[in-house]
């Protein structure tokens, strides 16, 4: 592990407006799943500026591992909050582990507590976004011994229900939810995320290539930055296929009609971003503005000409 990614006793704070996390399962389940999807992420922050989904946003990369085996010592890598070509350093440093201790359970707790706990924002920064991308369970106990070794030194037993309670009230969390690999425990592994986080924040994936699409479709839904029928048709302008299309609208259905129902009953978002359809379309305009100047100035993209979303 690199030691700018160790957790234990350190505060990440982000003060930016509009801050993202992904964490990612680095085990070996995953197969190269996680490689493909590292690969992409630079290209996500790119998307984001580009499109206006989002106002001054910052990443933070998390790399989860098996609690306790085969004593790797690593079971939970957190960067800090990064933008443009930060992001590839950033990336370079966490440790792509593989492995795994096979009981069907990975450190998703132990990330989520960190989360919880140990990652701050500024009074100015919008409500955060969390994403989990992994294909396992998670343990319903997050040990203190756990906590105290790799994050902080005085911590005890938490239940998982309660660390997830205490996530979802700071973050918009989601599931990237990969298939895994023991096809007869996919039920049970779903049906824990969805106590925990809710169906339909459970995003899936049928393949790695997917998880930029779905993640930007997610975050400019919440954020009231697009539309479903406008999000499809930013995708269409990326060159994605029909198929690709369908596969992200299959996995933000769920998605699109719990934000519909709250927008019914004047809940809006807490973002801080537009909900009625007259401010949809100003921050549309907004966007299709900020794109047109990025283009011309062949800004944050041209520092990835090589990617392809």
């Amino acid at each position: 592990m690199h030691p700018d990614c160790d957790p234990l006793e350190r505060i990440v704070h982000c003060t930016n407006k509009s801050p993202v996390i992904c964490a990612i399962d680095v085990t070996g389940s995953m197969g190269e799943w996680t490689r493909i999807i590292y690969d992409k992420l630079p290209m996500f922050y790119g998307q984001i500026m580009m499109q206006g989904y989002l106002k001054d946003p910052a990443l933070c990369f998390a790399a989860i591992d098996d609690q306790e085996h085969y004593g790797r010592g690593a079971p939970l890598q957190v960067t800090p909050f990064v933008q443009g070509a930060a992001i590839d350093d950033a990336i370079k440093k966490l440790w792509l582990v593989s492995g795994g201790g096979g009981n069907d359970k990975e450190a998703y707790g132990m990330a989520a507590y960190y989360c919880s706990r140990m990652i701050t924002f500024a009074d100015t920064c919008d409500k955060p976004f969390l994403f989990f991308t992994g294909d396992e369970g998670l343990y319903d106990t997050v040990k203190g011994s756990w906590i105290r070794k790799h994050v902080h030194p005085e911590a005890v037993d938490m239940s998982i229900d309660e660390i997830f309670t205490a996530l979802r009230s700071k973050y918009h969390v989601f599931l990237l939810a990969v298939p895994y690999h023991r096809v007869h425990l996919r039920e049970q592994i779903r049906h824990q995320w969805a106590a925990l986080i809710g169906e339909e924040h459970i995003l899936d994936l049928s393949e790695p290539k997917a998880v930029v699409d779905t993640m930007l479709g997610a975050i400019a839904l919440v954020a009231g930055t697009r539309t479903m029928e406008s999000y499809l048709a930013d995708m269409t302008g990326r060159g994605q296929s029909e198929e690709r299309k369908t596969q992200v609208a299959d996995s933000l259905q769920g998605l699109t009609e719990e934000l519909q129902r709250k927008y019914s009953t004047g809940a809006g978002n807490t973002t801080g971003s537009a909900a009625s359809d007259e401010e949809l379309l100003a921050a549309e305009l907004e966007a299709a503005r900020a794109e047109l100047a990025a283009l011309r100035n062949k800004g944050v993209m041209a520092m990835y000409p090589e990617c392809d979303v």
